[in-house]
């Protein structure tokens, strides 16, 4: 048997952001330091 799970991406008043994403409300600026440790530290492990 195969169960295939679907899922689609609404926002609260019923707006679709699937495959779009949505705009943040604040945008937070990065401070810059050492780019090369700044970098490690964010990196994805």
């Amino acid at each position: 048997a195969i169960r295939l799970t679907t899922a689609l991406y609404y926002t609260p008043s019923g707006r679709s952001i699937q495959a779009k994403g949505i705009e943040p409300d604040v945008v937070v600026k990065r401070e810059k330091k050492n780019s090369a440790e700044g970098d490690e530290k964010l990196s994805l492990k």
